[in-house]
């Protein structure tokens, strides 16, 4: 029998988690360019010269990135906690989620420790979890921007805690000797990728590789704050 990790279902949960980290940390980039708490003079900078002069592709793509990531983390996950009932219970139409894999009733003993994570992140987070059960159809029935915005549920400090919550879960179930859990993080590949992106954009900005260094350096200190 193939260990946990080993399996198809698990590798297609990994995987999902990994582009929803993706998903935020492009969708996280784009914010932070125009975040006037990472420096306001950037962020005047990045909406004019960047945002507003191509407002049909970046207004769209952000609109479609918050959609997809809540929807996805809602499928990823699986699961709430009630706190009418105090029980944990799975949403429907969860297939391939976090939950019905932990709760499909082979391998108890194995996934003993990744349960309990699970149900801890579920417990800690109910009230953002309960939101998040219902928020498919506000999405998929909302056309309006302005309302559209209110939708988004989560503030930036507790999405990354989720998200890093889902890879400490995996990783209870994977080879921990040699593996570490898959985390959040501003600086990486795919933030780079959107940087780069909004850079070419900037192509004929003289000031284009200074603006850059400098959002580099705010958005470092940001971080660590």
């Amino acid at each position: 029998m193939a260990t946990i990790a080993r399996t198809n279902k698990y590798y297609e949960l990994v995987l999902r988690h990994l582009e929803l980290i993706r998903l935020y940390s492009s969708m996280s980039e784009l914010r932070l360019r125009t975040n006037k708490s990472v420096d306001p003079d950037l962020a005047k900078y990045y909406l004019n010269c960047a945002i507003n002069q191509y407002p049909g592709f970046f207004v769209p793509a952000l609109e479609s990135m918050r959609r997809s990531f809540y929807v996805s983390l809602k499928a990823v996950i699986g699961a709430y906690h009630d706190t009418t009932s105090q029980s944990i219970k799975r949403t429907k139409n969860d297939t391939y989620s976090l939950a019905q894999y932990l709760y499909d009733g082979s391998r108890k003993h194995r996934k003993k420790s990744a349960i309990e994570a699970f149900e801890t992140l579920l417990i800690h987070n109910s009230h953002e979890l309960k939101m998040l059960k219902n928020l498919r159809d506000g999405i998929s029935h909302n056309n309006k921007k302005a309302k559209t915005n209110n939708l988004i549920i989560f503030g930036e400090a507790k999405t990354i805690e989720i998200l890093n919550s889902i890879g400490d879960v995996l990783y209870l179930l994977g080879f921990r000797r040699w593996n570490t859990p898959h985390h959040f993080s501003y600086s990486n590949e795919w933030a780079e990728e959107i940087g780069l992106m909004i850079d070419a954009l900037l192509i004929d900005e003289e000031d284009v590789e200074e603006k850059r260094e400098k959002y580099i350096t705010k958005r470092a200190e940001w971080i660590a704050k």
